[in-house]
């Protein structure tokens, strides 16, 4: 996955059914081939945007029950360093 190599994805779908906690994980690969195999080849990750909402999610559990739109938009806000409009 590292050097994204396409054409080695088969091999490796192939190696990793055969190892019970990877079996479920190359089911869900092979139902869509053809747009992970592309993952590969293409240019273009959506890294960024995953790790922002992963930041999000992660300071809303923080939050437990206190986590309304208002407040995590403020605590959200004031970590960038940036101040909320009044």
């Amino acid at each position: 996955m590292q050097n994204r190599q396409a054409e080695e994805l088969a091999n490796w779908c192939a190696y990793a059914e055969g190892i019970p906690v990877l079996s479920g994980f190359v089911r869900g690969i092979r139902q869509d081939y053809a747009a992970v195999e592309e993952s590969f080849r293409s240019k273009w990750s959506n890294g960024q945007t995953e790790g922002q909402v992963n930041r999000l999610k992660t300071i809303k559990r923080m939050m437990y029950s206190k986590a309304k739109f208002d407040l995590l938009r403020l605590r959200v806000l004031t970590r960038n360093g940036t101040a909320p409009p009044n």
